[in-house]
């Protein structure tokens, strides 16, 4: 199975919070190496051919390091294909999650399977310099054709009605209304 082309896709790691400080600085810089743009990154670089390294499926091993600030890897240096990145320039202090963002192409989408497989080679490769027990991680998936600014009408006629759903919506004078709360009966 796939992550179908109109859903966005990232792999998100973080700290548990018990890790030690000492692994938390370890974190830090990690996540600065990933994060920050650094251009001729050469610790990024070793990172990324770490993870390579530990990729099991052959598709995953047949990607190439990608040429660019965030890194990545992809089946070519071309955007027609799908490709996976580093989230790139977080300002966010108190954001201590490190992003894998995965883009698919219309040609090619990420299986689950090589999802799991660029989790697990993330995690082994940062292994030497964090415990993994302490490290969570997650697969966070968005349908992008979603749009939360739907007619009331449309709801209310084949939503609400159907479903047998409390309306919580809030109505206004305009003809969109934004869902605030479904509780089903």
């Amino acid at each position: 199975m796939s992550v179908p082309t109109n859903y966005s896709c990232q792999l998100k790691f973080e700290l548990n919070h018990y890790t030690p400080d000492l692994f938390k600085s370890q974190w830090y810089y990690i996540k600065y190496l990933t994060e920050y743009g650094i251009i001729d990154n050469y610790n990024l670089i070793i990172l990324l051919q770490f993870m390579k390294d530990n990729f099991n499926l052959e598709s995953n091993k047949n990607l190439i390091i990608l040429d660019r600030l965030e890194g990545g890897f992809g089946l070519s240096l071309n955007s027609c294909s799908k490709y996976f990145s580093f989230r790139l320039n977080c300002n966010d202090i108190n954001d201590d999650y490190i992003i894998i963002n995965i883009y698919n192409s219309q040609y090619d989408s990420w299986s689950f399977e090589e999802l799991d497989d660029i989790i697990i080679s993330f995690i082994k490769s940062i292994n030497s310099f964090i415990d993994s027990n302490y490290i969570s991680h997650s697969i966070i998936i968005k349908n992008n054709n979603l749009n939360f600014n739907i007619n009331n009408s449309f709801i209310k006629n084949n939503y609400l009605n159907n479903y047998n759903v409390n309306d919580n919506i809030d109505d206004n004078d305009s003809d969109t209304s934004t869902i605030k709360d479904f509780n089903i009966r």
